[in-house]
């Protein structure tokens, strides 16, 4: 029958699928129609939907629904069931096997013969502000400050492919989640909504979880859920260990070399020591040369990673160009804040979009197209956006204002899409309001994600005003602000925190974080420039401890050495012979040491690069640099500790020997 629909029910942990395989059906369901199917008392009551199986960049995967209807990147339990699903069904026989999700790839094993347990890999977590999404300054969000729903509390915040906020109290129960869930999912803070888990550690091996799930709301259970609890509770636990670690690893290597001395040499006055301990210290200083080389080698590469990345054309225009998150009641205000805005002669043009153009965070989309299954990133904006942000339309047309006013939504393509997808202007294709939306053009490649990924089909998409109005998420969260050449950024600045706070008189202007565009695409590579700081923290700590070495070692051999130094001045010796001979041996040993890092070097650097869709090469004037570096301040400190010795009388150094 054509009206019917086959479906299953699974359960992990109590938490709850549906499962609509396409193979067996012909349906499409769209959001209102999965919130009706997972209501509970009138539907058939779910925790969510999974579509599948279905084709994802040519690979088996699955499409994930919360119970409102909306798409969820990513479900620890709901991949497990599908897993099973697929088990059962058939699908699949192997014991161990990929399913693609809008998050990735996960991998999953079957763990037994009856296929009732699986393990999934959910990835790397990261605490990283713009990664989550948080908004504010890109930090790690540990144990940070929050209000929600007048209260104050301590959250630490990540995503294991989706977002959660992870609190730690004495009070877990599912009266506490359900109450604070929703002032968490909806916070200001948190632009792509919010999953809670509500924590209590039980001892060192257990934790105590409530969960609220975004789009969902209450559940007994939740993979990605648990897996954030756990990393956050290990990360807090984590800290402090780190700290006293690498303070402990500091202070080993001066401690050692200290009571290295031989106690009867000490008190003798002769701090030369013996051969072999001469001999280890040489080793020993050889090695944090080594360290020292490899590390300015990296700090180097990642500093100019960075730079190069920050000054990549990205095929849009980033000149003059500032960018405002907004409030809820900011975004809904979106209309009259642009007139307001447009009030400065300074202000050139204003548009707006659902999130930031750059970014990792937006989650994709899995779409039917012409018989089968295809994966974009979508990208909710106003009609004038491609205008203002100068991307240019390469085939079909732009926006227009009356597309406002359509009863579906209109979509314009990058040509990646394009080229993948096989389209051309005037297709239609299953989007968020009809599986009949319409294709109206196609715009040039441009990176809409940071410059570690390469150019994957995109979509710009055009909502009727009616449905934006009707969904929260679906509003222009951030506004881009086009400035006039030369107009005073401080200036426009306070132009559009005054504005703001006109049409949200609850947000102090303050409060309102106005960036230029280039440093809102700082926060994108925030981790590379954390790693440029501490990689060169780390770089100078060396050269300064290699330092101490030859200041050490310089020492003994001056005192071991006076005498010698003295026949030489004697027999007619100059100063900066002698100078040379100390130094020698130090320039012999950096060298040495340049010869084996630089292998070391380029691979690690090779490595790290291939993280990029976009890299700079290795230049050889950075391995240059830095052997003349630290062979220029070894020579210092060798010349600087040596030359006290070199100007000593030479009667009174054979005088005291």
């Amino acid at each position: 029958m054509a009206n019917t629909i086959i479906m299953s029910k699974y359960q992990g942990l109590g938490n709850d699928y549906l499962i609509l395989d396409p193979k067996k059906n012909q349906v499409q369901l769209q959001g209102k129609k999965i919130a009706l199917l997972c209501q509970r008392g009138f539907g058939l009551g779910a925790d969510g939907v999974l579509y599948g199986p279905v084709e994802i960049d040519g690979k088996l995967g699955v499409r994930i629904f919360n119970a409102d209807g909306s798409e969820s990147a990513i479900s620890g339990n709901g991949v497990r069931i599908f897993a099973k699903y697929l088990r059962d069904n058939g699908y699949i026989t192997e014991k161990k096997f990929d399913i693609e999700t809008m998050s990735g790839t996960i991998h999953v094993e079957c763990l037994n013969s009856r296929a009732t347990e699986f393990k999934v890999n959910m990835g790397k977590p990261s605490f990283i502000s713009s990664d989550i999404p948080v908004s504010g300054e890109v930090r790690e969000v540990i144990k940070e400050n929050f209000v929600f729903h007048g209260k104050e509390y301590k959250a630490t915040c990540l995503t294991v492919g989706n977002p959660h906020c992870i609190i730690f109290t004495d009070n877990v129960s599912a009266e506490a989640v359900k109450n604070l869930g929703p002032y968490v999912e909806n916070a200001d803070e948190f632009p792509e909504r919010m999953n809670l888990q509500i924590c209590r550690q039980v001892d060192k091996g257990n934790l105590e979880i409530e969960i609220w799930e975004r789009g969902s709301g209450y559940t007994k259970a939740s993979g990605t859920g648990s897996c954030a609890a756990a990393a956050a509770a290990y990360k807090l636990g984590l800290v402090a260990v780190v700290a006293f670690v690498m303070a402990l690893a500091a202070s080993l290597y001066p401690a050692w070399y200290i009571t290295s001395f031989a106690p009867a040499l000490v008190v003798k006055g002769s701090f030369g020591g013996t051969r072999s301990g001469r001999r280890l210290r040489t080793l020993l200083l050889g090695v944090q040369f080594f360290i020292s080389i490899g590390l300015i080698i990296a700090t180097s590469f990642i500093r100019l990673q960075h730079d190069y990345m920050m000054h990549y054309d990205m095929g849009f225009d980033k000149e003059n160009l500032l960018a405002v998150r907004l409030s809820e009641r900011g975004a809904a205000s979106y209309d009259a804040l642009r007139q307001k805005l447009l009030s400065d002669p300074q202000v050139k043009d204003v548009t707006g979009a659902t999130s930031r153009l750059v970014s990792v965070g937006r989650m994709g989309w899995g779409r039917e197209f012409k018989g089968r299954q295809v994966a974009f990133q979508s990208y909710v904006v106003q009609p004038d956006f491609l205008r203002v942000m100068g991307i240019p339309i390469t085939d079909g047309r732009d926006f227009l204002e009356s597309d406002f006013d359509k009863e579906l939504g209109t979509m314009i393509f990058n040509e990646a899409a394009r080229r993948e997808f096989e389209m051309q202007v005037g297709d239609r294709i299953n989007g968020f309001v009809s599986p009949d939306e319409q294709i109206v053009g196609f715009c040039a490649d441009f990176n809409f994600k940071p410059l570690q990924y390469g150019v994957s089909p995109f979509c710009f998409y055009l909502l009727p005003k009616k449905i934006q109005q009707e969904n929260y998420w679906h509003l222009p969260h951030v506004v881009y602000v086009r400035m006039t050449p030369g107009a005073d950024i401080a200036a426009v600045t306070a132009h559009i925190r005054r504005c703001i706070a006109e049409v949200d008189p609850r947000t102090e202007p303050g409060d309102i974080v106005v960036r230029v565009f280039d440093e809102e695409l700082g926060l994108e590579y925030d981790n590379e420039r954390k790693l440029t700081a501490i990689v060169g923290l780390f770089a100078l700590l060396a050269v300064v401890i290699a330092l101490m070495g030859v200041f050490g070692l310089v020492l003994f051999e001056t005192q071991h050495r006076r005498r010698e130094i003295a026949v030489r001045r004697v027999m007619g010796a100059s100063r900066g012979e002698i100078l040379a001979m100390f130094n020698r041996r130090y320039v012999m040993l950096v060298a040495v040491c340049f010869v084996l890092a630089v292998p070391v070097s380029i691979w690690a650097v090779r490595h790290w690069l291939a993280g990029f869709a976009y890299a700079v090469p290795l230049y050889w004037w950075v391995f240059a640099l830095a052997l003349a570096g630290v062979l220029a301040v070894t020579a210092l400190t060798v010349t600087v500790r040596s030359w006290r010795a070199v100007n000593e009388n030479p009667a009174e150094s054979v005088k005291s020997e």
